[in-house]
């Protein structure tokens, strides 16, 4: 099994869009030494992968959250959904095509994984925003998140929400700032940075929020 799906180049590359878990309760692989990138690493003496206790540890570990109901059989593979890890297909000894298929199907169902080349993108946007903001350039902070996307992880959306909160309430501020020196008859300090704040939020409603205000200054005697 280890050499015809395991090993199998296809398996490997689908392998990088979900996390695999390996599990068994068969203390009798043995284990021995192997070089792993120019290192001695002790392994498993049949998978050739981390020791036969790592797996049966896991196998616990599972087995206690219910994740491994009536599993009977070596080898089995269950799919989970990662949102609410229910179970969605299971199946005994999948040749290579059998593994493709059931990735396929499972990805209709929680849609299509997000690679790490396009998380780590998503995550720097973020990484960038945070920075622009911090030194109030919300310019910048705009842009890196403009037309972010999470790619439906909770975690990214929440903090790409948070970010857009805070560059909405810097201009709202400001915006209050502008109509402060207004009602003080400051109507040249107002303009500059009514100015500032139209060109800083380029594209949202406080950019349209802060040219009205520009005409109502010029109105002003």
């Amino acid at each position: 099994m280890w050499k015809t799906v395991f090993s199998h180049q296809d398996i490997i590359k689908l392998s990088y869009e979900f996390v695999a878990v390996v599990g068994h309760s068969n203390p009798d692989h043995g284990e021995a030494d192997y070089r792993v990138a120019g290192k001695k690493t002790h392994l498993c003496n049949v998978y050739n992968l981390p020791s036969c206790k790592s797996h049966e540890d896991m196998r616990n570990a599972m087995s206690r959250k219910n994740l491994l109901p009536g599993v009977r059989g070596t080898p089995t593979h269950i799919l989970y959904n990662p949102k609410d890890m229910k179970e969605i297909s299971r199946s005994n000894t999948q040749s290579v095509g059998q593994m493709e298929d059931s990735i396929a199907a499972a990805q209709k169902i929680i849609g299509k994984p997000v690679t790490w080349k396009a998380f780590a993108k998503m995550r720097k946007s973020l990484d960038e925003a945070e920075a622009f903001i911090a030194k109030e350039n919300y310019r910048k902070a705009s842009r890196a998140l403009k037309g972010f996307d999470a790619g439906g992880m909770a975690s990214l959306s929440e903090r790409a929400e948070k970010l857009r909160r805070a560059i909405t309430e810097a201009g709202n501020a400001q915006l209050e700032q502008a109509r402060e020196m207004l009602a003080e008859e400051n109507k040249s300090g107002a303009l500059k940075l009514l100015r500032t704040i139209s060109r800083n939020f380029s594209g949202t409603e406080i950019a349209d929020e802060a040219k009205k205000l520009m005409a109502l200054a010029k109105e002003l005697d």
